[in-house]
């Protein structure tokens, strides 16, 4: 997948990067430090269940909602811009 913005190809990108690099004006290291930022504590909570044992199915379910929810929020806002 290329998609093409201002004469630039990116190729291949998460939609949460290339939405980011959409709402930040294309500065591409900002977004993506901020991108990353935001999974650690993802990552550190996914570790806590598998230490924990428990069922993982209800965070993928909120995960996967809330990503819908953000990209929804994000796309109006992209429109009324």
């Amino acid at each position: 997948m290329n998609v093409s913005t201002n004469n630039t190809v990116i190729s291949n990108i998460p939609i949460t990067l290339y939405l980011s690099n959409k709402c930040l004006k294309n500065r591409y290291g900002l977004s993506f430090g901020l991108l990353a930022f935001t999974l650690f504590p993802g990552y550190l909570l996914g570790s806590l269940y598998l230490m924990l044992e428990l069922s993982i199915y209800p965070l993928i379910c909120i995960s996967i909602l809330s990503s819908i929810i953000i990209i929804l929020y994000v796309r109006k806002g992209l429109n009324n811009a």
